[in-house]
């Protein structure tokens, strides 16, 4: 047989590529020869070529073609860097690069050192999780829909100058996976740092160790990556962000060349079938990918979005037969009939179809369970989703309605037993680790919440409550960037208003902790005029309550908290934003009695018990307060408002060592939450830390002006450099802003006494004891009746200044509420 020759009409660059592939790489013209999933014919193609170099791991040598671990082309600063944190690493282990264990010590140390940004002395590893990068422009069929959701993808020298230059594109998991381990190619360790890949993300790995940023590679399956397979997906990831259909159609045949297996391979053909409206063939290409891919939940997405094109009703009932004849015991295909199924209508003839033919299998009792949980009918679809599991105890999705069931009804614990089942059956099935994510986040694991949720938004495919999941999860975890990133792209897909409510919501809170309140009211007053139902417009007004509240317009706040009550009065965010707001406006045994419904009527929540350790804390109840803590933070321990009121409680009794932990637990956790850099500062003034804590209320006041422990260590601070006149200001903007607070008219009583007019020091604390009669004297610095003892000392009146300090014992020793006795008013005081 004749020696195979180089296409003579192939571009010179495409022969010069060839070419280098022989003469550099020493692969001959016959292993080239039908090397890239065709038949040997004697002309070595581009294709062929291609796949020659990419595959080969002498790659570099052949720069004919891009590839995305290129080490030449990575920009000087990011080279230096890397070898500045291998000297460093070097010398923090202790070992040459020839001693044993050399690598197990190198590598986790290197990653870590280089997971910060460039600024902070890192390589920007770490990455701003999004999930819209890989999963809507795979599966949508318009290419505007996918341009707008397709991040450029970039090889690891494009991402480092995105570390370099912030305004420059950075990139998400297939960037960081090329960036760490080009980064550790860089530094010429003998460290086997590679590629894996697993549904819908690839990472970085060492040994059976993952170095992943997200996190996701430490859940699921996965395969390991070449080289090769690496570019693959990089020109893959081109191609699906390429509208130009010319660039497109290369894009797509260079990633199969390289890769003939690859998993989008089935996905780019039915797209070009489609195009050429040949979608009949196009849905036999993907169910061919199915069987090849019998894992990948993306290709039965595809699957299903190709079949619900057909017109016709009979096509469509036979192409999903066609799909569960060919893999009956695939919870993917099932899932990928369901899809059809509920969006068709067509739930009657398949049921039975498949009772007559796959009568054990639990599939028929499986999807009638589905058919009635979209109609509403929980209990149908709970006696469904039984009957299915009695005929096959494994099937993932009767598994997880039946979890879904438990869930809504509170039964976390067998919710999640079912959940994990069902994962374990199938770990890509969409909504299982969204329900695992809301179970996690309901026990406090944050965390893992946040690494779930992760997880569900990559098996979502087209679903778009992986998003909000995601952003949710995101929140709560206090990474507030990938929140706002998240839900905004969320509010952006082409969905009805009504299907965005969730979203809505998410984005509000979002930009409310980002201190961005009034753009939160702004976007929730126009979500307020939708046509929402009743419901959806009691947490709307819910929501405004609070943001008014963190204004300090407590009259707005109320009536807003009122409005909710009356839409949806067992709401507990409802009841929620009404003890907020009547606390605000000094209504402190009300607010009681609404955080006592609370916990009656939602014990196994943790915010709960914190609304009611606070409305118990503000009457001097302190063992129910910290009791009803303790509650809260065994229900979740990284409860935000668990943590502030921690924080209180641990101030009033003292406890330093408490108050620090708990502080530390604050910046650490939800260190770009705005009021934390207020709450920092109360409790940083109070351990003695006064710059800190002058610096932290500086920036808690840039993020609401308004913040009530920001403006009292400003207070505090001027009281101490004897700036009075300023202390005054403080104290009685304090008063005005927060009338039933005692705060204010403590700073003012305190600076009015330090000038030496006594009346009105006087008349300003009478003004702190009207608004907090409860005033026990736990926190000197805003104790009104500490400061008018201190007044009526030196006004000559000791027997007031005892009854003041009588009063103040009293009020400690007896819990709220009760009558008090109050001092009458300062005469000739203005």
């Amino acid at each position: 047989m004749a020696k195979p020759k180089i296409d003579s009409t192939l571009s010179p660059a495409a022969q010069a590529l060839i070419r280098c592939a022989m003469e550099k790489l020493n692969i001959s013209p016959e292993e080239m020869d039908g090397s890239a999933g065709s038949e040997a014919d004697g002309l070595i193609t581009y294709d062929e070529g291609v796949h020659a170099v990419m595959n080969s791991p002498q790659w570099q040598k052949c720069k004919n073609i891009r590839h995305p671990l290129d080490l030449d082309s990575i920009p000087l600063p990011i080279k230096q860097r890397i070898a500045s944190l291998k000297k460093q690493t070097d010398a923090e282990i202790g070992l040459s690069e020839k001693d044993p264990g050399y690598c197990d010590a190198f590598v986790p140390t290197f990653f870590q050192k280089g997971l910060p940004s460039y600024k902070n002395g890192g390589l920007g590893f770490t990455y701003p999780f999004t999930p819209n990068a890989n999963l809507f422009p795979m599966l949508s069929p318009t290419p505007g829909f996918r341009q707008k959701f397709m991040d450029a993808e970039l090889t690891a020298a494009e991402a480092y100058q995105g570390v370099l230059n912030p305004k420059l594109p950075y990139g998400s998991c297939s960037e960081a996976e090329a960036k760490i381990i080009a980064a550790f190619r860089a530094t010429g360790v003998p460290c086997d740092v590679h590629g894996m890949r697993t549904q819908g993300h690839v990472y970085a790995q060492y040994k059976d160790k993952p170095l992943d940023p997200s996190g996701i590679g430490e859940i699921g399956w996965s395969v390991p990556q070449s080289d090769g397979q690496i570019a693959s997906v990089y020109y893959s990831s081109l191609a699906l962000g390429e509208n130009d259909p010319a660039k497109k159609l290369t894009f797509q045949k260079i990633a199969i060349a390289i890769d003939p297996d690859s998993y989008t391979k089935s996905i780019f053909l039915a797209e070009r079938l489609r195009i050429t409206k040949k979608p009949e063939l196009a849905v036999t290409v993907l169910l061919q990918g199915a069987e090849e891919q019998p894992h990948d939940i993306a290709v039965f997405q595809a699957l299903a979005n190709e079949i619900l094109m057909e017109p016709d009703a009979k096509v469509v009932s036979q192409h999903v037969r066609t799909l569960m004849s060919l893999m009956p015991d695939n919870p993917y295909a099932f899932y990928a009939m369901q899809m059809v199924c509920s969006a068709r209508k067509i739930f009657t003839d398949e049921e039975a179809w498949l009772l007559k033919n796959f009568p054990m299998s639990g599939h028929s009792e499986a999807l009638r369970s589905l058919e009635a949980l979209s109609s509403g009918n929980m209990k149908e679809a709970l006696t469904w989703a039984q009957e299915a599991l009695f005929k096959n105890p494994r099937h993932a999705m009767a598994l997880q309605v039946r979890a879904n069931l438990r869930l809504t009804q509170g039964d976390f614990a067998n919710a999640e037993a079912d959940v994990i089942a069902s994962i374990q059956e199938a770990q890509n099935l969409p909504v299982n680790f969204a329900m695992w994510s809301t179970i996690a986040s309901m026990a406090g694991k944050t965390d893992e919440a946040y690494l779930f949720a992760k997880r569900e938004s990559i098996n979502a495919g087209l679903n778009p409550q992986g998003l909000v999941v995601l952003a949710q999860a995101a929140l709560n975890a206090g990474d507030l960037e990938a929140s706002y990133k998240t839900v905004k792209d969320f509010i952006d897909l082409p969905l009805p208003d009504a299907a965005k409510l969730g979203g809505f919501q998410i984005m509000a809170w979002t930009l409310d902790l980002m201190g961005r309140t009034d753009e939160a009211i702004t976007l929730t007053e126009q979500v307020l005029q939708l046509p929402f139902p009743e419901q959806a417009k009691s947490e709307l007004h819910a929501q405004l309550a609070f943001f008014f509240t963190e204004k300090a317009e407590h009259q707005k706040a109320f009536q807003h908290a009122e409005q909710a009550h009356q839409l949806n009065p067992a709401s507990p965010g409802t009841k929620l934003a009404m003890n907020n707001a009547l606390l605000s406006l000094g209504k402190r045994v009300e607010a009681l009695q609404v955080a006592q419904e609370m916990v009656d009527t939602a014990s196994q929540t943790s915010f709960s018990w914190v609304v009611f350790s606070k409305s118990a804390r503000l009457l001097n109840r302190k063992n129910e307060a910290v009791e009803a803590l303790d509650k809260a933070l065994s229900l979740n321990p990284r409860d935000f408002g668990a943590l502030i009121e921690k924080a209180l409680l641990s101030i009033e009794a003292n406890d330093e060592d408490m108050l620090r932990t708990t502080i530390e637990d604050l910046r650490t956790k939800y260190k770009n939450y705005g009021f934390v850099h207020s709450i920092d500062a109360f409790a940083s003034w109070k351990l003695g830390e006064h710059k800190h804590a002058l610096r932290e209320a500086k920036i808690g006041l840039k993020k609401n002006p308004h913040d009530q422990f920001a403006l009292m260590v400003t207070g505090f601070s001027a009281m101490k450099e004897k700036k009075f006149r300023e202390a005054i200001v403080i104290g009685e903007r304090l008063q005005k802003l927060y009338p039933f607070d005692p705060a204010g008219g403590t700073i003012a009583a305190e600076a009015y006494f330090n000038l030496g007019k006594l009346k009105e020091a006087e008349h300003a604390a009478r003004q702190g004891i009207t608004a907090y009669p409860y005033d026990a004297g736990f926190i000197p610095e805003i104790s009104p009746y500490t400061v008018l003892a201190k007044i009526l000392n030196k006004t000559g009146d000791p027997s007031g200044a005892a009854k003041a300090r009588e009063t103040m014992m009293w009020n400690r020793a007896n819990p709220g509420p009760h009558e008090h006795y109050e001092h009458p008013k300062a005469e000739g005081v203005k």
